[in-house]
């Protein structure tokens, strides 16, 4: 494998686009849980290290996986990393701001 990202994961739309915040709700209403550990923003795109269990924005964890092997918060080893969508997360960040819309 050239690339230690797995790329059968291929970044898909989602399946509505990313939700406008209205002014009386703003990333700081959202839960932790939906922000990267890597930028501290709310996730449009999550991925799951496989090796870890913990979830990134895709594009933040594949540029730390090029430098890397490690998970960035647990810092546990893995000589292949795998990231994979997590469909669920990007479900739950979706709809907690639809219905504060």
């Amino acid at each position: 494998m050239e690339n230690d990202v797995d790329h059968k994961t291929t970044p898909q739309q989602p399946e509505t686009a990313p939700v406008a915040l209205n002014s009386e709700f703003s990333e700081d209403d959202a839960p932790e849980e939906f922000c990267c550990g890597i930028t501290r923003e709310v996730m449009v795109d999550p991925v799951l290290l496989v090796h870890s269990g913990m979830s990134y924005e895709r594009v933040a964890i594949e540029k730390w996986l090029k430098i890397s092997k490690k998970c960035p918060l647990s810092g546990k080893f893995s000589s292949i990393p795998r990231v994979v969508e997590n469909i669920n997360l990007r479900k739950a960040i979706r709809n907690f701001f639809e219905i504060r819309r």
